[in-house]
């Protein structure tokens, strides 16, 4: 009833040192009815929890109480690593978020050297794709409070000639519309809807 330890195994080789198999049940059952921890993992050099399967699903983790409006994965490093890495070597997504009436992501930054969503592509494809099937939305937007760039487009670094910062195009797979479309919606504004400069 105090702070010891309801069961303690220890393996002193490769071994494991808890083990718990079941056909279709539990292997290991972990419960707190308090705010403790249900399974601690913790690790000084190595990994502090690892979760595998052969045909299943590694690691289900959910809220099964609609009232909860906590989060449901809290992740953080104090140091210069990435949170989460994720990495796979098949055609399937390395992450994908399906949302009702929330943000599918949600990626925030405060530092003006950083950014909320980076995208690289190290080969000949897109880095940042948006696509969307309506009528009265964009599919990619930008949006600026300051007074800053909603959009900006640049080219960095390459000397041939043939580079584009902004490109808008149509027509492709028989589509019609235009390629750009310049609008003030304020007549109060007097400045100009649509400016290019050269210094060149």
């Amino acid at each position: 009833g105090g702070l010891g330890v309801g069961v303690w195994g220890s393996q002193a080789g490769s071994g494991w040192g808890v083990y718990g198999v079941t056909p279709d049940g539990l292997g290991v059952y972990g419960n707190a009815s308090g705010s403790g921890y249900c399974v601690y993992a913790n690790s000084n050099t190595g990994t502090g929890l690892n979760a595998t399967s052969t045909n299943g699903i590694a690691a289900n983790i959910a809220i099964s109480n609609n009232a909860n409006n906590n989060n449901v994965i809290n992740a953080n490093t104090l140091g210069n690593g990435t949170v989460i890495d994720i990495t796979t070597s098949g055609s399937g997504a390395g992450i994908k978020s399906t949302t009702g009436a929330g943000f599918a992501v949600h990626a925030t930054t405060n530092q003006q050297t950083s950014t909320g969503i980076y995208g690289e592509n190290t080969g000949n494809g897109e880095a940042v794709v948006g696509i969307a099937n309506s009528g009265i939305a964009g599919a990619v937007v930008g949006r600026n409070n300051g007074a800053g760039y909603g959009v900006r487009g640049f080219v960095s670094g390459n000397t041939t000639g043939t580079s584009v910062g902004v490109f808008g195009q149509v027509g492709q797979n028989s589509g019609t519309g235009r390629a750009g479309r310049f609008e003030n919606l304020n007549m109060a504004n007097d400045r100009n809807t649509f400016e290019v400069e050269a210094n060149s």
